[in-house]
């Protein structure tokens, strides 16, 4: 892989000599598959926090404030039925009854 330091030389310059700011080649260093040894072993420890340590996940999921969702159908059917009162009513408009007259 090249590594850039921000500078490139343009074409034709014939400078000499200076502070050598052309690219550096480096070289990879892959974990497993492709994937760096960091992201191999944060996955292993997610893996196995969520594997033997569900009982505290668990635990913790209880104790968090999560509305009943049996209340935010009720809610959400109610505000439902107000909207499509509001449209139907404005669908009756005097005059718009017998569009002959």
């Amino acid at each position: 892989m090249e590594e850039s330091k921000g500078y490139r030389k343009i074409p034709g310059n014939i400078c000499t000599g200076g502070l050598d700011q052309m690219p550096v080649s480096t070289k990879c260093e892959a974990g497993f598959l492709g994937y760096s040894w960091s992201t191999i072993f944060m996955v292993v420890g997610v893996v196995a926090l969520v594997y033997f340590g569900w009982e505290y996940v668990e635990a913790i999921l209880v104790l968090l404030p999560i509305p009943d969702p049996s209340s935010i159908k009720e809610q959400i059917a109610h505000y439902w039925s107000l909207l499509a009162g509001v449209f139907s009513k404005s669908a009756k408009l005097p005059g718009k009854d017998h569009p002959g007259q």
